[in-house]
């Protein structure tokens, strides 16, 4: 696999959670090349473990963070260390109001700060600048 883009939310709840982010459709069928996987901070083990997996076998990565500033990071702290080991290869792009994920994501040195997760276009421009047609 080339590219990774791996969609994290930090919630306070799992009835927080936003299930079917429109950006994870619309990826696949614009973009070749492309694995999209999302977890959130209330994911389970066997999901989390399977996320590491794709990160290690990526040869580039794009995280999109949705963070609410009350979420604890539980098995997402995970996964950004081992992001940090490619960290060269990973582009941010990062919302929300988290203190403890801010600076954990300072190690990377592309890192993108947006208004909504939501928002392709927006979305649609970042990828444009990071990875050029």
């Amino acid at each position: 696999m080339k590219l990774l883009m791996l969609y994290i939310q930090i919630t306070p709840s799992l009835e927080t959670v936003r299930f079917q982010n429109p950006l994870l459709g619309y990826l696949p069928n614009n973009i070749t090349d492309f694995t999209v996987y999302d977890v959130d901070n209330h994911s389970e083990g066997l999901v989390i473990e399977y996320a590491k997996r794709l990160i290690r076998e990526a040869e580039n990565i794009i995280v999109l963070l949705d963070a609410q500033a009350s979420g604890q990071l539980k098995g997402v702290t995970n996964l950004l260390t081992q992001l940090a080991d490619k960290s060269e290869n990973t582009s941010v792009v990062y919302q929300g109001e988290h203190e403890g994920l801010k600076k954990m994501i300072g190690i990377f040195t592309h890192v993108h700060n947006i208004g909504n997760t939501y928002d392709l276009d927006e979305i649609a421009r970042i990828l444009d600048k990071i990875y050029p047609k």
